[in-house]
């Protein structure tokens, strides 16, 4: 089921760490992780049921399925916690650097 909002749901990280891709509501915060039909599918109208059966049937496709759950993992893996902090220490170390 398709959520109506959140903020942002880590669910569908776990779901692409697993190398699945997703099919997201257009009304959640995670949106901007999802690439349309790479490593996953956002739902503009949750209401649209051809729409949502439309992306279903091309993750029927092993094959399309598969890749798209490839390039979900390596979306996922450019989320983790240590790929944050990485990116929060570069930030910090580029803003201590400014004033020293």
């Amino acid at each position: 089921m398709l959520s109506r909002f959140d903020t942002f749901g880590m669910a569908v990280i776990e779901v692409m760490v697993s190398s699945l891709p997703v099919i997201i509501s257009g009304n959640v915060g995670v949106k901007n992780v999802v690439e349309e039909g790479r490593n996953g599918f956002v739902i503009r109208n949750i209401d649209d049921a051809d729409e949502i059966s439309g992306k279903l049937e091309v993750l029927l496709d092993r094959v399309i399925r598969t890749e798209m759950g490839r390039r979900a993992f390596e979306t996922a893996s450019e989320k983790s916690w240590d790929a944050v902090t990485c990116r929060i220490e570069d930030i910090y170390a580029k803003l201590f650097a400014q004033y020293n």
